[in-house]
This record gives C-alpha cells, structure tokens and sequence, in this order.
C-alpha cells in the first residue's frame, strides 16, 4: 500500500484507523515531565493526555482544523482527537495557566520503520498562548524525533497559518495531493529529517 494512503488530516493529522491498535499495544511511558509554568515566559504547561481532554477539545476546536478533518476524513472532531490518542505512542495535551485544555497533539508509528506521524488538534486558545506554543511546539518536535528520524504528514493546502508554521519548525513540503480525503481536496505532504 502506498505510503500516502496511509495518511489522513486534522492540523495535520495523519493517521491510519489500522494502527490505532497497534500503537496502543506499544505506548511507552512518558519521558516527558510536565513543563513549568514562569510568568511571562511559558504559559502553557505539556502533560500526557487523558481521555476527558477529547470532549473538551473537541467541544472547542479551531474552525481551521475542523475543515481540515472533515476535508480529509468522515470523522468528527471527537473521533479524530480519540484516533490520534490511541495510535500515538504518548499522546499530550498543552494546558494553559488555568488548567484548561488547549490542544491535543502526539506521533503514531508509520509503516515504514523509523517514520512517525505528527499531528496536533487544538482550541482557539493556542492564539491566547501563541509564544509558548511555538516555543513548546519546538521542544516537541526535537522529542519526537528521539523516537522517529523521519517526521511526517499531510495538511490542508488552504490552510496557510499551519503551512507557515510547520515551516517554521523546519518542515519540508515534498509533494502536492491534488484530490485528498473525501472531500477530494488539494492537500501538502510534509516531512522533517532529524539533524544529526
């Protein structure tokens, strides 16, 4: 099976129903400890997800990736945020200073060895946090790829706020998808190589 048929959206959400079981079965343990709050600095805080972070992000999801999930699959949002806490091997979620939700994002296995699927769903909030997250969006990245050399997914070409931001985390756009997902529209493949 090709590589892109393994592929679905959210703000580049990638994965494969077939691997939700899979992934399970092999969740490690997070290495992670969840970061420190510091006024001014970090206003948000990362920690593993729970399965009550799925309705509460789902409930409040970004328009943008709404349409990317609907575009790409027949999910809703809820099921989306529950593929993808299933199938990664650590699913998080990023709480702002309150305590609350503000999005939901990990890494699945891939078929291919060492290539993992990056994806994040999340809240109007990330706009209230938006230097902590590219921040934390940075030091996410750089653990993921202690797991997988090879980062990778699709995203909604209409989308240009998350294309500028995956390339500002050093994404790479290999190949356009010109009919993606059921809705058959134009979708980006990217990918990031570890820097050795």
């Amino acid at each position: 099976m090709p590589r892109s048929d393994h592929l679905r959206a959210g703000l580049s959400i990638v994965l494969n129903p077939s691997l939700a079981s899979r992934a399970n079965a092999s969740k490690a343990p997070v290495r992670m400890q969840p970061t420190p709050r510091q006024k001014g600095v970090n206003t948000l805080s990362i920690r593993p997800a729970k399965p009550e972070d799925i309705a509460y992000i789902a409930a409040r999801m970004r328009l943008a990736d709404v349409e990317e999930i609907v575009s790409a699959s027949e999910m809703t949002p809820a099921q989306a945020l529950t593929l993808g806490f299933n199938a990664s091997l650590r699913p998080l979620v990023a709480d702002n200073q309150e305590g609350k939700p503000v999005c939901m994002f990990g890494v699945a296995p891939m078929p291919e060895p060492l290539v993992g699927s990056v994806w994040l769903l999340g809240t109007d909030a990330v706009k209230d946090n938006r230097m902590s997250f590219l921040r934390l969006s940075k030091t996410m990245t750089t653990e993921f790829h202690r797991d997988f050399p090879v980062l990778m997914n699709c995203v909604d070409e209409r989308n240009a706020v998350h294309i500028g931001w995956l390339r500002w985390l050093g994404y790479s756009f290999l190949r356009r998808h010109a009919q993606w997902g059921k809705e058959r529209r134009p979708f980006l493949e990217f990918a990031r190589l570890q820097h050795v």
